[in-house]
């Protein structure tokens, strides 16, 4: 089996096995109550956990706390909420105009009141996307072909 080094905020030195996610290397060797457990720095890059490992790799772990962390918490919300809403009403077009403390103020466009029904629906929507684990894939790309692509997909 081939190794990478590993180095893990600068204190871990390791040699693992090529081709393993970030999330496991951590499980095995950083207890999960200190660092995210969504995104963390990889050669100076936010990444994801799920990333796999394929080279020497310096991993710098944030907190909870962490504005980054925050921010990247927010925007999962976000996306997974938007997913949900489209699955749910195709037709209608979910708006997140800003947080409120640890929450989001979100309207359907053209819609007045949101009942409890279609609040019940979000909830059962968005449970069922985390239920399944589907994996979330950052990248980065530039901000004209993000919004060409948003509104490709009416969000």
């Amino acid at each position: 089996m081939e190794t990478v080094n590993i180095t893990i905020n600068d204190t871990i030195k390791l040699q693992i096995q090529r081709g393993r996610t970030v999330k496991e290397i951590l499980k095995e060797y950083i207890p999960s109550n200190t660092y995210s457990e969504y995104l963390v720095v990889l050669n100076g890059q936010v990444a994801s956990l799920n990333t796999k490992i394929e080279n020497d790799t310096k991993i710098v772990t944030i907190n909870d706390y962490d504005e980054s962390s925050k921010r990247a918490y927010e925007n999962t919300v976000t996306l997974i909420l938007t997913h949900a809403a489209q699955r749910i009403y195709p037709e209608e077009k979910l708006i997140i105009s800003h947080s409120i403390c640890e929450g989001l103020y979100c309207e359907f466009q053209g819609r007045k009141n949101i009942d409890d029904k279609t609040i019940q629906d979000l909830y059962n929507g968005f449970s069922d996307i985390v239920k399944n684990n589907l994996e979330i894939s950052p990248f980065n790309t530039e901000i004209s072909k993000a919004i060409e692509y948003l509104s490709l997909i009416h969000i």
